[in-house]
């Protein structure tokens, strides 16, 4: 179950309303207490009442006046209307468990961060003109962290995808321009196959609040299909994909998923089901975007591939030149086909190219059903096959294999600043399987250390 943000925004306006109003509590200054937010009644009104009677059923009206019965009800309304009937409250039975203190909590923690150097560095915090603040209220505590709670998320994880969120708008991109650089990004493959396994999948990369997420390949089992592209992707990735031609529920206002093609992919005629699926820069068979200090390639490795896939080749072509002239200090790149790994499928020798010495920080893929982490003098390839669909036995390890890992499912996480960019492979199950850092080009070749967990 999620709510939407629409409700409760239009709800607590309507209790501010009240508050003032003379039928109500006749307080001239509304839901606002010397000058702050009454999170007490918001919380008492809106999160104890409302929020309850809509999670189970109730209409909207109803709902509302539900909260008009309870009010009538209470000490200070009685005393400013003496000799006036309460309302009788009919009763909701709902089915949120969330202690209405931690929703308060909540919002006073908001509140805090709102105001706080590290934050937003608004002095009145959640108030705008001695009024509150609801638009933030209803954006960050309604559809950011109830919504996480209700997806199963701890406290802590809730309010960190608070923070993610805060971190990622305008207005506190513009007050910390010298963190401005730092980026988020799931790097997932192989996972295009609807099921318990994606599933959890998709619901470890959502935990993360992550700024987008790139894909390795293999978007849509078993063979590329328009009748099954959107059960495999777009019922778990639809609040990412813009424009989003699915019939899933998305917010998506702006696109955050950036797939690499996969021979699956291809095995329908053209691919042509993924082409009218996503829509990407270029050709959208290889393409490049930005992201803060990082510049992304998605290389189609697929032998379907028009412009080739050898060193040679129009694309390999397009990737060095491009890598060159890229002033990024990251550069990352991705594809399907795995230049190197110890799996059945093996290293594809037309696709090792000299991706180092072309500018290159490290190298995605996969095809290969399993996460693998390969370094050859100092550069980094990761396999990340483990997406969702079956796993895969692993081979004769590959001279410079540093970690296989084949147990379950998982993805990658990888935490981009200035001066370093954290890569981690994590089981749906959120146990750290590896951690590798890249540091950033400076015109030599980056130089990394590792951490196996």
């Amino acid at each position: 179950m999620t709510f939407d943000r629409g409700d409760f925004l239009t709800a607590m306006n309507r209790l501010h309303a009240y508050y003032r109003a003379p039928e109500g509590l006749q307080r001239p200054n509304g839901l606002s207490l010397g000058g702050r937010p009454d999170f007490e009644g918001i919380a008492a009104w809106i999160f104890d009442i409302y929020l309850t009677c809509r999670s189970g059923g109730t209409s909207v009206e109803t709902a509302w006046s539900e909260v008009v019965a309870w009010i009538t009800r209470s000490d200070e309304w009685r005393t400013k209307h003496p000799g006036d009937t309460p309302g009788q409250p009919r009763g909701c039975t709902g089915t949120i468990a969330i202690d209405r203190g931690e929703f308060l909590q909540a919002m006073q923690r908001l509140d805090d961060f709102y105001r706080a150097p590290e934050g937003l560095q608004r002095p009145d915090g959640l108030s705008i003109n001695e009024a509150p603040d609801f638009e933030g209220i209803a954006t960050w505590i309604f559809d950011v962290y109830l919504n996480a709670r209700l997806a199963g998320r701890s406290i802590d994880a809730a309010w960190g995808e608070v923070v993610r969120g805060i971190q990622a708008s305008d207005e506190w991109t513009q007050k910390h321009p010298d963190q401005a650089s730092r980026v988020r990004f799931a790097v997932i493959g192989d996972y295009g196959l609807a099921g318990q396994p994606a599933s959890d999948v998709s619901q470890l990369v959502k935990s993360w609040g992550v700024d987008f997420i790139i894909t390795t390949g293999d978007n849509n089992y078993p063979n590329g299909a328009a009748s099954t592209i959107d059960v495999n992707i777009g019922q778990y990735y639809a609040d990412s994909i813009f424009p989003y031609v699915g019939g899933f529920p998305s917010r998506a206002t702006r696109n955050r998923f950036f797939p690499a093609l996969g021979n699956h992919d291809w095995d329908a005629p053209g691919a042509t089901p993924y082409f009218s699926y996503f829509t990407h820069p270029g050709n959208e068979r290889y393409y490049d975007f930005v992201s803060g200090p990082v510049h992304f390639f998605a290389i189609d490795s697929d032998p379907h591939e028009p412009d080739g896939t050898s060193q040679g080749s129009v694309q390999a072509q397009w990737l060095q030149n491009a890598l060159a002239a890229s002033t990024r200090i990251y550069r990352f790149v991705y594809m399907h086909h795995s230049p190197y790994s110890s799996g059945p499928n093996g290293s594809q020798a037309a696709l090792q190219w000299p991706y180092r010495a072309w500018g290159a920080s490290a190298v995605f893929s996969g095809h290969d059903h399993f996460y693998e982490r390969i370094v050859l003098d100092g550069f980094p390839y990761f396999v990340n096959g483990a997406g969702g669909y079956s796993l895969y036995s692993f081979v004769a390890p590959l001279p410079g294999s540093a970690v296989r890992y084949n147990m379950d499912y998982g993805a990658m996480l990888v935490e981009v600043t200035r001066t370093e960019a954290v890569v981690r492979f994590i089981t749906r199950l959120g146990d750290v399987v590896d951690t590798f850092t890249v540091s950033p080009r400076t015109g030599a070749a980056p130089l990394s250390h590792s951490r196996q967990s």
